[in-house]
């Protein structure tokens, strides 16, 4: 919640261009040979549907069903930052999509993913160095003067 929306913007755009270029691809080759735009079209929205329905869920992501049902269809299911960005740096493949329609090359890519790490790991720290303040300036000093009050108690008694 704290990232800036234009990450996730680039990645859809690029996306969803690579989608459209496919699309056109293969409508203008079809033409090109003499077939109904229209028909053509109408068939290549049908297989899209037909190969990538697996992947639509109508229901609430987060919830424990979503798990079981991305396991069912062999999904992947990616639940934290740094399975997401481990991924997203093997494969290969992410890297070129960008490259490919010019958006970021390889350097670039990379780098973006660095930032990401280095923004991860700077944020668990600090939330890390923040928990242990509260727990040596907070939790531990209440709790040491509620074991004294316990203590006087159990002494009076």
């Amino acid at each position: 919640s704290s990232q800036s929306c234009s990450g996730a913007n680039i990645v859809i755009n690029t996306i969803f261009a690579e989608a459209v270029d496919e699309i056109c691809s293969e409508l203008e080759t079809a033409v090109s040979k003499g077939k109904n735009f229209n028909d053509t079209l109408q068939g290549i929205l049908q297989g899209i549907v037909k190969k990538h329905k697996r992947i639509i869920f109508n229901g609430d992501n987060y919830s424990a069903e979503w798990t079981k049902e991305a396991e069912k269809r062999g999904l992947p299911n990616l639940r934290n930052t740094p399975d997401t960005l481990e991924v997203i740096e093997k494969d290969k493949k992410y890297g070129a999509l960008f490259e490919k329609y010019g958006v970021l090359t390889k350097e670039e890519f990379k780098s973006r993913n660095d930032v990401y790490h280095h923004a991860y790991e700077m944020t668990i720290a600090m939330e890390a160095n923040c928990a242990i303040t509260i727990a040596k300036t907070l939790v531990i000093p209440a709790a040491l003067e509620y074991q004294g009050v316990l203590a006087e108690t159990i002494q009076k008694v």
